[in-house]
């Protein structure tokens, strides 16, 4: 696979999950991004990271379910991608410059 259609991959995959969920309960995603490099094994990957948004007044993170729930929903958007590279999901906190 070449860098450029690696680089057409991640950006697709970027608008695909834009397109699609944006919170899942009380979890909502601040923004996201893709990119592409090598994986542990030193092969082309994709690493999708969305940064979640606070979690609600008084708690002290997000409730499991909805993490789950939204990750699920994102790894279905991959999975419809039919990418040719293993495409890692990671959830972070957004933190305040």
């Amino acid at each position: 696979m070449t860098n450029a259609t690696l680089a057409r991959d991640a950006r697709d995959l970027q608008e695909r999950i834009q397109d699609g969920p944006s919170n899942a309960g009380s979890v909502k995603v601040h923004s996201l991004r893709v990119e592409a490099g090598p994986d542990p094994d030193d092969e082309q990957a994709l690493f999708v990271t969305l940064v979640l948004e606070p979690p609600a007044p008084g708690q002290v993170t997000w409730p499991i379910d909805d993490v789950l729930r939204l990750r699920r929903e994102v790894l279905s958007i991959v999975r419809k991608s039919d990418l040719e590279v293993s495409v890692y999901v990671t959830l972070t906190p957004m933190v305040d410059d």
